[in-house]
C-alpha cells in the first residue's frame, strides 16, 4: 500500500513539473474594445514575434465591444498556439478586462499591453532575457516609441531609472511594463477608478523595495497617440479633478496624515 502511495506522488510530482515547464514566462494581456481598425497589426506585432513561443503568450480580452472586435479576434488568432481570446459577458472598463486577462493567463510575469498599440519584434526576446538575468526584478518597464494611427514615428521615449518619490509625480512606468503573478496577487490587482496602470504601481511600490522594479532601457512597444482615446478626449478641466482625487489618499498614506490636494 505504502509503495502504491509514494507511486501515486511521485506521478503527481511528474504531472506538477511537467505543467509548470510548459508554462509561459511572461502573459501579456491585451484588453479591446472597439479597436476593429487596430487589432490586425497588434496581433501581427505579436505573431511575428523572435521569441520561442514557449516563453510567452497573449491574452486578448473583449469587453464586450459592440463594433466586430470579437469576431476579428477570433479570426486573427486562429490557429496560434499561444493566443487565446476571452469574450466579457459584459462591458466593465479596462480594470475589469485586465483582472479577467489575469485569471485566465498562465505566465509567471504578466505584461500588459493596449489594444491599439503594437510590439517591436524582439521585444519578448529582450524581456525572457532580462527577467532570467535580474531575478530581483518584480515589476519592470521599457521605453517605447510614439507612433500615429498609420504606425508612423514621432518620437522615442526613453524610460529613466526607478524613483520611488518621483512616481507620486508622474507615472514614468510606460510601455511596455509588466509585474510578477506574486505581486499582483498581493495587491489585489486592478482598482476600478482613474489612472488604474498609475494606482497599481503605486500600490506595488508599497511593498516592493526600489531594486525589485527594473528599468528596461530598450524600446519594446509602439504606443498609439490616437485621437480618439479617452486621455486625449478628457477636458483638462476633468483630468486635474481626477488627478487630484486619485492621488490623495496614496500621499495621505504615505505622509501619514491628512493632506490638501491642488493643481
Amino acid at each position: 500500500m505504502f509503495q502504491k502511495v509514494k507511486k501515486v506522488i511521485f506521478y503527481l510530482n511528474s504531472l506538477v513539473s511537467f505543467f509548470r515547464m510548459v508554462d509561459p514566462k511572461v502573459s501579456v494581456i491585451v484588453p479591446v474594445y472597439n479597436l476593429e481598425r487596430y487589432l490586425p497589426r497588434v496581433v501581427d506585432s505579436l505573431r511575428t514575434q523572435s521569441a520561442d513561443r514557449g516563453l510567452w503568450e497573449a491574452v486578448f480580452v473583449d469587453d464586450r465591444s459592440p463594433d466586430g472586435s470579437l469576431d476579428l479576434l477570433n479570426s486573427l488568432t486562429s490557429g496560434e498556439s499561444n493566443m487565446k481570446v476571452i469574450p466579457r459577458r459584459e462591458n466593465g472598463g479596462l480594470s475589469a478586462a485586465r483582472n479577467t486577462g489575469i485569471k485566465y493567463c498562465n505566465g509567471e510575469f504578466i505584461a500588459q499591453l493596449d489594444g491599439d498599440d503594437m510590439l517591436e519584434s524582439g521585444a519578448m526576446d529582450v524581456l525572457a532575457n532580462y527577467l532570467g538575468e535580474n531575478p530581483e526584478v518584480e515589476y519592470f518597464y521599457s521605453s517605447h516609441r510614439q507612433v500615429d494611427v498609420d504606425g508612423n514615428h514621432i518620437k522615442t521615449v526613453t524610460s529613466m531609472p526607478f524613483d520611488a518619490d518621483a512616481l507620486f509625480h508622474y507615472n514614468f512606468l510606460s510601455h511596455l511594463k509588466g509585474y510578477s503573478r506574486g505581486v499582483n496577487d498581493q495587491i489585489g490587482g486592478f482598482r476600478d477608478l482613474y489612472a488604474e496602470d498609475w494606482d497599481h504601481a503605486l500600490r506595488a511600490n508599497v511593498v516592493l523595495s526600489p531594486e525589485q522594479f527594473g528599468q528596461i532601457p530598450d524600446v519594446l512597444a509602439l504606443y498609439t497617440m490616437r485621437p480618439g482615446s479617452i486621455i486625449h478626449t478628457t477636458p483638462d478641466e476633468t483630468k486635474r479633478e481626477d488627478v487630484c482625487s486619485f492621488l490623495k489618499p496614496h500621499v495621505e498614506a504615505k505622509v501619514g496624515g491628512p493632506v490638501r490636494m491642488f493643481w
